[in-house]
């Protein structure tokens, strides 16, 4: 029987397993013996089924057998109990051939634990964007919080679009037909198309061809027909830096009225489910409880910050082999086009050096785990229910643990080595993170529904 090991990549070796016939012989003949005496086939008195038969009926259970024996005693002998490497994670078998009474090769990839010493890290700042809760920040979750509530019916005969006072987010669509710009004619082999409009709607209103439109529909009705005419303005990159002027005529099929509810006492209690019943108790509840949301936020970004400087402090290498497994296990469980493979190998190579890193802090004695619970303290009135529905995810997210985990643990003792400076986050960015949050509790489902997450912008 011969063995081999040879380096196959960062932290990664592969042990080769040749055995003959001959070499293989008694551990076939103890794993017959074995089954024999266990088997009970028809026919036959159990444990007295004669040999040809247990080969022929439990040949592939055999061949595992024999050959799982052969492969752990190689492994423990050559890797575990050789003291050169510091295993990680379970074997994997790379190539495998045997048959029954003939010839076994295997190769048996297995994954190392890096070598390295920790980096010293005190005093480093470490600048992090935190959220901060503004009144401009509240302002704006309640003007969504609105148009998620709002409706919309068909605008009656003796309305029309933008309306004064009623009109100003009207839903338009139209079929379009482009026309020559000088001539006014349709063009040649034209063919309508549709277009959707909404009254102001500030995102679009620098789009010269959208603020045209607007403008034709105003004080029209469904049935019209209108002319938009507008310059377009060539795009950044594109050689051509001449204006184009364009027109097309829109036929409006529908237009719908959007009401916004009003923000009073009606709509509070409708959208917090009677948690809250009043404008009156609106603001001290409503923050405590997007302060709670933005609590676990900013202990998330303070954490993913310091993992990554961590992580380019240190430098850690990480074993191929791991990787490879684990983008396999990965495509398994996904979908072809579902997802970025380089996103996800990055992904793997941070948690598997990150394990490390905190192995290693833990073996230094950096840190105490396990400890007993240190439960941060969130200045807020027990009685209001609104906060108590967050109750799993903040225990989920935050700080706040039964059980600090080895992670959590090293987390803390890093956040008092480095300097860390809080940094404002952009309002955009504030308010995805506050509505993705707010999705995943039953009362923001049922208040604006699941794609909450996706936030006003």
């Amino acid at each position: 029987m011969q063995h081999h090991i040879r380096k196959a990549g960062t932290e990664t070796y592969v042990l080769e397993i040749n055995a003959s016939a001959e070499d293989l012989a008694l551990d076939v003949r103890q794993a017959v013996r074995k089954k024999r005496s266990a088997s009970n086939l028809k026919g036959f008195r159990p444990g007295r089924v004669p040999h040809h038969w247990i080969r022929r009926v439990y040949k592939r259970e055999l061949e595992e057998e024999v050959a799982k024996t052969v492969i752990d005693e190689a492994y423990e002998d050559l890797v575990t109990q050789s003291g050169r490497y510091r295993v990680t994670g379970e074997p994997h078998r790379l190539t495998f051939s045997y048959d029954l009474d003939g010839d076994l090769h295997v190769e048996l990839e297995f994954a190392t634990e890096p070598e390295f010493e920790l980096r010293e890290v005190d005093e480093q700042v470490l600048e992090v964007k935190c959220v901060e809760v503004t009144d401009k920040l509240l302002e704006t979750m309640v003007d969504y919080l609105r148009q998620k509530q709002a409706y919309t019916r068909q605008l009656q005969d003796e309305e029309i679009i933008g309306e004064e006072g009623v009109g100003d987010q009207d839903l338009v669509i139209c079929e379009t037909l482009e026309l020559d710009p000088k001539t006014g004619i349709v063009l040649l082999g034209e063919s309508e198309s549709r277009m959707e409009a909404q009254l102001g709607v500030s995102e679009y209103m620098d789009d010269p061809e959208y603020q045209a439109l607007c403008a034709a529909l105003v004080g029209r009705r469904p049935g019209d027909k209108v002319q938009v005419r507008f310059t377009e303005w060539p795009k950044a990159g594109r050689l051509e830096f001449n204006p184009l002027e364009r027109a097309y005529e829109a036929t409006i099929k529908t237009a719908e009225r959007l009401y916004v509810p009003e923000f009073d006492d009606s709509f509070v209690k409708e959208i917090t489910i009677g948690m809250i019943e009043s404008v009156e108790e609106w603001p001290d509840s409503f923050r405590a409880l997007v302060e709670l949301i933005v609590l676990v936020w900013n202990h998330n970004a303070i954490d993913n910050a310091i993992m990554d400087r961590m992580l380019e402090i240190q430098q850690v290498p990480v074993s191929d082999g791991l990787i490879r497994r684990g983008l396999a296990e990965f495509r398994k469980r996904t979908s072809a086009g579902e997802s970025n493979e380089a996103e996800t190998e990055a992904y793997f190579r941070r948690h598997f050096a990150w394990n490390y890193v905190e192995e290693k802090m833990h073996e230094e004695d950096l840190f105490r785990w396990p400890v007993e619970p240190e439960t941060e303290e969130v200045e807020a009135d027990p009685d209001w229910e609104i906060l108590r529905i967050l109750e799993d995810l903040v225990k989920a997210e935050s700080r706040v643990s039964e059980k600090p985990s080895r992670r959590r643990c090293a987390l803390d003792y890093l956040e008092g080595e480095f300097d860390i400076v809080s940094q404002p986050e952009g309002d955009s960015t504030v308010y995805r993170a506050v509505f993705a949050a707010m999705a995943r509790n039953t009362w923001a489902k049922q208040a604006y529904g699941p794609e909450a997450a996706e936030g006003p912008y």
